[in-house]
């Protein structure tokens, strides 16, 4: 016998241990009744002895992606305010710096002695122009800080029935809040 033949035999036999050994475990269709295979084992977990605790847990499940599809839904929404509510406090916190320079510029030009002001008048038109621009801007922000709090208000009763909100929520201050 060379070496090229026992591995060979060596590899076939193998090969058909393999199959006999596939091929002879257990099914757990054992017997056949009336045509129908007959389960002769069952996974507990898989199956429910009773119908009604079988819906139950269904109800559950049901309750429990609708509870997160909620969460999912509200947490895009309450972020979705966060983003408005900082693009308000940057637009207001511009709009107050620039104020203030006006003011400080004001002040100085005050304190200048003489009739006539060291600055020209279109440069204070400037100043005011940009200052109306910024109020504008700020105004818009805070406007669309109260139609995205329209939206969120829902969800938030939603998630507050659902138990997903301990108490109310903090809101956006009176002064915002009116139109």
């Amino acid at each position: 016998m060379t070496n090229c033949e026992g591995k060979r035999k060596a590899a076939i036999s193998s090969a058909f241990l393999l199959l006999c050994g596939f091929g002879c475990r257990p099914s757990p269709y054992e017997k056949f009744a009336f045509g129908e295979p007959v389960v002769l084992r069952e996974d507990a977990s898989l199956v429910r002895e009773n119908l009604t605790d079988s819906q139950s847990i269904l109800n559950d499940s049901r309750h429990e992606v609708d509870m997160a599809r909620l969460r999912v839904e509200w947490l895009a929404a309450e972020k979705n305010l966060a983003d408005v509510q900082l693009v308000a406090a940057e637009t207001r916190e511009r709009q107050d710096g620039l104020a203030l320079k006006y003011a400080r510029f004001l002040e100085l030009e005050a304190s200048v002695p003489g009739d006539k002001g060291p600055v020209a008048p279109e440069v204070m038109s400037v100043w005011e122009d940009k200052l109306r621009q910024y109020a504008a801007q700020t105004a818009r922000s805070e406007a669309k800080v109260r139609l995205t709090l329209r939206g969120v208000n829902p969800l938030r009763q939603k998630a507050m029935i659902g138990g997903l909100l301990a108490d109310k929520p903090q809101t956006v201050p009176q002064e915002e809040s009116e139109p």
